[in-house]
């Protein structure tokens, strides 16, 4: 949880926070992440996210997941990142 002061983005010990991040989807299944769920995939690269440094990323949505009536599958997707990503 960060809360904003004076224009940063403070952590809760006080520290100012830098978000330094990207756009992600899995290499194996591109920008059908919420389609073609991989969880052990994604787990993989966000060891490696870590591990290089990086403290930001953001998944992101076509306007077709968006937009789907099948809402049980977008529970399924949302239950899966949950899941996921800690």
């Amino acid at each position: 949880m960060f809360t904003l002061r004076k224009g940063r983005f403070i952590d809760k010990n006080g520290d100012i926070f830098i978000p330094v991040g990207f756009n992600y989807h899995p290499k194996t299944v591109g920008c059908h992440l919420w389609k073609k769920w991989q969880p052990d995939q994604i787990e993989k690269d966000m060891a490696e996210v870590s591990r290089l440094g990086f403290n930001t990323v953001r998944f992101f949505y076509s306007g077709k997941t968006l937009n789907q009536k099948e809402a049980n599958i977008m529970k399924l997707q949302f239950q899966g990142s949950k899941t996921s990503l800690k």
